[in-house]
């Protein structure tokens, strides 16, 4: 087991360097890390993995962000091992958690389940209308700051689509169940589509993080999923599975309890 304190240095470093110095400081306070952090709990859970692994993997999956894009899986690697060189861990532990950073894009196969559990729980926060809200601010702010607004949408479908296609595990392709209708209806009307990336990527450009914007389209379109997503919990989660990913009574409920 790894001490908890041990993966309290790990959540300190990970939130400074992604708040500090990924994207340049532009994405500050968003709670990315946290939610991944919720989600692959949950997931270890269900599918009797290592907590340990994955809440220090899920906590330091974005690490590449601090030297530009991280869809090269062997320089997020690099990175994520000299950090973790200097913590007190056995090298089998470290070996692991860098696997987790490694192929949470989903650019090359996790080799472990502690790898797919982090993988998969990162395509979970780009699901739904969060993830278009999310992935859009990531393409103004880094992919492709010059994109129009129909550009993204096509982007958005590709990138989302190769995604979502590739969940490893049993629990979260059950839980993604809750998250499609959201993006099939997004992607159904393309006029309204292109409406709301015009929005979104003003209010990006415009120096709104992702969880911010995220909370005012919350306002204009009232949609739960995106509340739920916003303020994920383990009863959420829960929810979700038990349902099968469908919407359910016991769902509507805990909108009561979310803070």
């Amino acid at each position: 087991m790894i001490d908890q304190g041990i993966i309290d240095q790990i959540r300190d470093h990970a939130i400074r360097m992604d708040w500090n110095v990924a994207f340049g400081g532009k994405a500050k306070e968003n709670e990315h890390l946290s939610r991944v952090v919720t989600i692959a709990q949950f997931l270890a859970e269900k599918e009797e993995a290592s907590r340990e692994i994955c809440e220090a993997g899920a906590w330091l999956h974005d690490i590449g962000l601090i030297a530009g894009n991280d869809d090269n899986p062997v320089k997020v690697r690099a990175i994520a091992e000299e950090y973790l060189s200097d913590l007190p861990l056995d090298s089998e532990s470290k070996r692991r958690i860098a696997e987790c950073v490694e192929t949470h894009e989903g650019v090359g196969e996790a080799v472990s389940l502690e790898a797919k559990i982090v993988h998969d729980a990162d395509v979970l926060d780009k699901m739904g209308l969060l993830g278009i809200i999310r992935h859009t601010w990531k393409v103004v702010n880094l992919i492709q700051p010059d994109a129009s607004a129909d550009e993204v949408f096509s982007i958005l479908q590709k990138h989302l689509k190769k995604r979502r296609e590739k969940l490893y595990t049993a629990t979260a392709k059950r839980l993604v169940r809750a998250l499609n209708e959201a993006q099939r209806q997004f992607f159904e009307d393309r006029t309204k589509a292109i409406e709301m990336l015009e929005t979104i990527m003003q209010l990006a450009k415009d120096g709104t993080i992702s969880d911010k914007i995220a909370k005012e389209l919350l306002i204009k379109t009232d949609s739960q999923s995106l509340m739920y997503q916003l303020y994920i919990s383990y009863d959420i989660l829960q929810s979700w599975y038990v349902q099968g990913g469908t919407r359910s009574e016991f769902e509507l409920v805990l909108v009561s309890s979310i803070r």
